[in-house]
């Protein structure tokens, strides 16, 4: 089986938290375009503009506002947002 890129309906993204230097934290979030399966089936893994998403772990907001890790974990955002924030929050961002 080759790779396969599925397109995604609208409203998904790959996010994350960055480290400021300044220590603050920002949420980044990229547009889901496609989804990913490799030549041994696994997947879905998310495509950005960036192309497909390699990291060893990633999170995906959906539309309905549930965050995935990794086809794995789910959390609401807010549950998300503490786990990897620690429950601090910073630059306005807010539920």
């Amino acid at each position: 089986m080759k790779d396969q890129y599925i397109p995604a309906h609208p409203g998904f993204f790959v996010i994350g938290v960055l480290n400021e230097e300044d220590n603050s934290l920002t949420i980044w979030r990229e547009p889901v375009i496609a989804w990913h399966f490799d030549e041994e089936g696994n997947g879905p893994t998310p495509t950005t503009l960036e192309g497909p998403e390699l990291f060893s772990s990633w999170a995906v907001l959906s539309p309905g506002g549930t965050v995935t890790e990794n086809n794995n974990c789910s959390y609401t955002y807010d549950e998300w947002l503490a786990k990897e924030t620690g429950g601090n929050r910073r630059n306005g961002e807010s539920s």
